[in-house]
């Protein structure tokens, strides 16, 4: 929705989805465009993706469309700079939105009170994320021999209890024909309204990796 007195911009996204997006950001460069977070709509124009990057890693959360209200169209950079304040008990969560500034605000309780936390919108260009996460159809290799840092995985979870998910799991590495040693680690997490995708790249497919595969089920173990 738009205020034509002041022309702002209200987004309804959970500030969960902005918290464990943060985990994703290249913190402590406030001029490089991958300490944001990117807010749009999906290409069908229902859902809210939060998306981040490190460039080591990736992370793209689905919001469900709000009842009964309809989503603005968007498509911003959020630059909190060194940090925003997202402490808290979490209800709800708006972006206010005018030109090239704007705060998140969020209830505390059920009473109204709340907080809010400043940023910048930012004009520049995001990485495609549409050409790197696995489709819903692909296929993982079976086994693989995978090593990355213990942090790495442990930003993975706390982005998936962020979002009301028990866990997050590993899917694997999508599958490729071609003579490669290295592909990305995926993984996955459903939460409250909230799903999640998450790459960590690369990962070294090294001396385990086997010739089958297994398709991609979903939520099943």
């Amino acid at each position: 929705m738009s205020d034509s007195e002041t022309d702002m911009l209200v987004v309804y996204v959970p500030v969960a989805a902005i918290r464990a997006a943060l985990r994703f950001t290249r913190r402590g460069m406030s001029s490089d465009v991958l300490h944001c977070v990117r807010v749009h709509c999906d290409t069908d124009g229902g859902a809210i993706m939060v998306e981040a990057t490190d460039s080591y890693r990736l992370i793209q959360l689905r919001v469900d469309p709000p009842r009964n209200n309809s989503q603005p169209k968007v498509d911003v950079l959020v630059d909190f700079g060194d940090g925003a304040r997202l402490n808290g008990k979490i209800h709800g969560g708006c972006l206010h939105i005018t030109g090239d500034h704007g705060y998140l605000s969020w209830a505390l309780d059920k009473h109204g009170d709340g907080m809010r936390t400043y940023f910048r919108a930012r004009d520049e260009k995001f990485p495609d994320f549409g050409k790197l996460l696995p489709s819903d159809d692909v296929v993982y290799d079976g086994a693989v021999g995978v090593a990355f840092g213990g942090r790495l995985i442990t930003d993975i979870y706390k982005a998936s209890l962020d979002i009301g998910a028990p866990y997050a799991r590993m899917l694997g590495v999508p599958h490729s024909d071609k003579d490669t040693e290295y592909g990305p680690m995926a993984f996955g997490a459903v939460g409250n309204d909230i799903s999640m995708r998450a790459l960590i790249m690369p990962a070294n497919y090294g001396s385990a990796r086997r010739s089958y595969r297994r398709a991609y089920v979903g939520d099943q173990a």
